[in-house]
């Protein structure tokens, strides 16, 4: 028998959705961080190239993913981009992970259940440490409590 060896796991691939308006510094920090604890965060402004079809390049990071994090801000919500990446995913069956990037933002209806189960997972608290990194131990075990 021939010894072969294992192959480290491929990292959970995440997509990030939010709202360049009011929501670009802070999916930055979460992709940042969330590379920083091994996953494969994907960021439209880092990811898409020029002269792409970005709709098709989106199409197919949200078809790829394991998870979509949803950073709920006022532009998200009234966002149609952000509407139908959230539509998407949720009709992929794609693991969708609302996050509140704002305290005082609102829900779209599509994801009023998704949010209740998740008792609201906020980070917009956390926007203002320069260096405490978004991803804590708790957040990062919420997604893997979503994995397989």
């Amino acid at each position: 028998m021939l010894w072969q060896p294992m192959l480290p796991p491929e990292p959970s691939r995440i997509f990030i959705s939010y709202a360049r308006k009011d929501g670009a510094a802070l999916a930055q920090r979460l992709q940042s961080d969330l590379t920083k604890q091994g996953f494969n965060a994907w960021l439209d402004i880092q990811r898409l190239r020029a002269g792409a079809t970005w709709t098709k390049e989106i199409e197919v990071a949200l078809d790829q993913a394991k998870y979509v994090l949803v950073l709920l801000t006022h532009g998200s919500y009234v966002s149609e981009i952000c509407r139908s990446e959230q539509l998407r995913a949720l009709r992929k069956g794609t693991c969708v992970i609302p996050i509140r990037g704002q305290t005082d933002t609102d829900i779209p209806l599509h994801l009023e259940a998704v949010s209740a189960d998740l008792k609201g997972i906020h980070f917009s608290r956390f926007q203002g440490e320069p260096d405490g990194g978004l991803m804590s131990p708790m957040h990062t075990a919420t997604l893997a409590a979503f994995g397989d």
